[in-house]
């Protein structure tokens, strides 16, 4: 079994080097035939590069690809994010054509949190050609409803729902979110009784993908539309759409990253209190907005 790791590191010192080591040791305890790590990290302020290149020296296993400056080039962080898992995609293309494609985030836990077993069942679902591609779930909650797609809970891009109900009313945007995203966080344990879950699209910090199937589909994560501010599109959803047969694994299970799964980790009486609180907020902001409205009006007829 071929392991190929694809990830983006940028100002994640704490987190780097511990994630790669993870990875490193989850190959020799598989005894996998091959396993190489291709990371991307663009412009740190840390020294999360130096990290990267002390671990590539010491490891021919770790492929670096440094970028500098991309923020001008691409200003959009969706954009620039799918600029370079592409190519990643790219440099493992010069050299492979087969094997497991692993996109995986390596500027958070996740890495640390991959345990062997399970992540090698996950694996055999993609080498046995039952799938396509497959994500993990997360404890204590699914947190990725980001990347999600699937027909009945996530059918569409939930922050354009946010963006969208937002912009109708002025108030309890705390419950827009709670209503397009937070209730979709299921919990664990809730999915660990359906099976493999298909999906259109998902991701979750982690995929594994049959690479001769990627590069089958010709599937790429940039699109001109996440180039654009406001369409809030998540890359992993545009690289999906070239695929199919591709499901979450419920048993294969890493650990949420806590500031995404803030507010479902609250207990229930502070949940109250910050939905009392923006409440109070958005009514705030609508009487200072009438009151801004009435007092132009007022200056402007005087000035008549």
């Amino acid at each position: 079994m071929k392991l190929l790791f694809s990830g983006c590191a940028r100002d994640c010192a704490d987190d780097v080097g511990a994630n790669l080591l993870a990875l490193l040791a989850i190959g020799d305890n598989l005894n996998c035939d091959e396993l190489r790590i291709y990371i991307a990290e663009n412009s740190s302020k840390d020294n999360t590069r130096e990290i990267i290149s002390q671990l590539a020296e010491a490891d021919p296993r770790i492929i670096p690809v440094f970028f500098d400056d991309l923020d001008e080039q691409i200003p959009v962080r969706e954009a620039r994010i799918a600029f370079c898992r592409d190519r990643l995609l790219d440099e493992i293309f010069k050299s492979e054509s087969n094997g497991l494609y692993i996109p995986i985030d390596l500027d958070s836990g996740i890495a640390s949190s991959l345990k062997a077993e399970p992540f090698l069942r996950a694996c055999e679902l993609v080498t046995s050609e039952k799938c396509t591609g497959v994500f993990p779930s997360s404890s204590p909650y699914y947190y990725d409803i980001h990347a999600l797609r699937e027909a009945d809970w996530c059918p569409g891009n939930c922050w354009k729902d946010v963006q969208g109900a937002m912009s109708r009313s002025a108030l309890w945007n705390l419950w827009i979110l709670i209503r397009c995203v937070y209730s979709r966080q299921k919990p664990q344990s809730c999915l660990q009784t359906k099976g493999l879950i298909p999906v259109d699209s998902a991701f979750g910090g982690a995929g594994i993908y049959s690479l001769s199937k990627v590069e089958e589909s010709a599937a790429r994560y940039s699109s001109p539309v996440l180039e654009l501010e406001d369409s809030k599109l998540c890359e992993h959803v545009v690289f999906n759409t070239f695929l199919d047969q591709l499901f979450i694994y419920p048993e294969w299970v890493i650990k949420a990253p806590p500031e995404h799964i803030e507010f479902r980790l609250l207990p229930i009486y502070l949940k109250a209190w910050r939905i009392a609180g923006a409440g109070f907020k958005d009514l705030k902001r609508l009487y200072l907005g009438a009151a801004r409205r009435a007092i132009s009006r007022i200056l402007h007829s005087e000035a008549s």
